[in-house]
């Protein structure tokens, strides 16, 4: 009778101060093993989640870009003073004759332009596009009347070079930053481009697919002035015009 009072009483007995001290200790560390775990797999997601829209966002604008650049179309702007291919290139602006992204099935030209906006220390690659206009040079700024639309922004440095002849004869290609040909588009147009966090996207190249007037279907506009000698007016295609838009 005596042992199984001892046995029982034994029974009735919990853990030590020591012991729960001990399990606390152990679940803490437990916990905060899980906790570095969890909060590295969650780092490293968002890592990777930027890395991947930054590559996607990469690709878009180097796509864009290539649908911009690639159909370029040669136009020539006359006055009562000669004939000129629409197209000027700088190092921060390209101005051109082509087709918006929701018009690639139509004929419908436009005046467009990729430019480099500077605001404050932020600048932003955007999208000017407007109607061409017989009566107004395409030389000229005419901004008020051209709608803009985000490509990129957060940029600190974009530079456009040009590849191709200027003149004709003029010897082998070579790059410029500027492009002021009269007569010829450039092969190849080059976009440099560095973000605000130093983050430089690799060059990219893009080619005109029409790189000469030659064996293309030329369009003319043609300014509706008086020519001072004659006094007759140059805008005879009139209607060759108008179905441009």
């Amino acid at each position: 009778m005596f042992i199984n009072r001892k046995v029982s009483r034994h029974k009735l007995q919990g853990f030590t101060l020591l012991e729960i001290q001990i399990a606390l200790v152990l679940l803490v560390l437990i916990m905060g093993v899980l906790f570095s775990a969890l909060h590295l797999a969650s780092k490293s997601w968002r890592v990777g989640q930027a890395q991947n829209e930054m590559i996607e966002e990469k690709r878009l604008v180097a796509e864009f870009l290539r649908a911009q650049i690639s159909q370029i179309t040669p136009l020539y702007w006359t006055d009562t003073r000669g004939s000129a291919l629409i197209f000027r290139g700088s190092a921060e602006s390209i101005r051109y004759v082509g087709k918006l992204p929701a018009n690639r099935s139509s004929k419908t030209l436009s005046l467009m332009e990729l430019i480099l906006i500077e605001d404050t220390t932020k600048r932003r690659l955007e999208l000017g596009y407007g109607r061409l206009d017989p009566n107004h040079s395409p030389f000229t700024s005419n901004d008020g009347e051209m709608k803009h639309t985000l490509v990129l922004d957060q940029i600190k440095q974009l530079k456009f070079e040009y590849y191709g002849q200027q003149k004709l004869g003029s010897g082998s290609p070579e790059w410029s930053e500027h492009w002021e040909s009269k007569k010829q588009l450039p092969q190849l147009i080059k976009c440099q481009i560095t973000l605000l966090n130093n983050k430089q996207w690799p060059e990219m190249f893009f080619p005109i697919h029409t790189m000469s007037t030659n064996g293309f279907q030329q369009f003319i506009l043609q300014a509706s002035t008086k020519h001072h000698r004659t006094g007759s007016t140059i805008n005879n295609r009139g209607p060759d015009i108008e179905a441009l838009f």
